[in-house]
This record gives structure tokens, C-alpha cells and sequence, in this order.
């Protein structure tokens, strides 16, 4: 039999602020509305999340 660790798709909202998380993967994912990266994170106790991060705005500032 081939076990493999179960992974829960969870809102970055879900996460608990302050709280540390490894990092176990990122990947760059094209999705529905355009591209992503997709978070593997690893809690306390071994448990496996994926988290979409939230897009960020890339402002340009002037050089004063």
C-alpha cells in the first residue's frame, strides 16, 4: 500500500498570525485567474496545508 501525507487546501486567512510554518514548496500554478503561487506548508504536528498567497501590487516609486 502507497501512503502518502494528505495535503488540505486552506484560505491564507485560516493561517494563525505570528505562528512560524516551514515551507515546504512553492510553485508558480496558472489558475482561472491567471497565475499563483501555490504554498506548501508544514504545522505543528507534521500536518500539510496548501495555501494560495494573496497577489500584491507592485507600486513604482519616484526617486525624489
Amino acid at each position: 500500500m502507497n501512503s502518502q501525507a494528505q495535503v488540505r487546501l486552506i484560505s491564507v486567512g485560516d493561517l494563525e498570525v505570528n505562528k512560524k510554518y516551514l515551507i515546504v514548496k512553492m510553485i508558480n500554478k496558472n489558475t482561472q485567474y491567471g497565475q499563483a503561487v501555490l504554498c506548501t506548508l508544514q504545522g505543528d504536528g507534521g500536518q500539510l496545508f496548501e495555501v494560495y498567497l494573496p497577489k500584491t501590487k507592485h507600486t513604482q516609486h519616484k526617486n525624489e
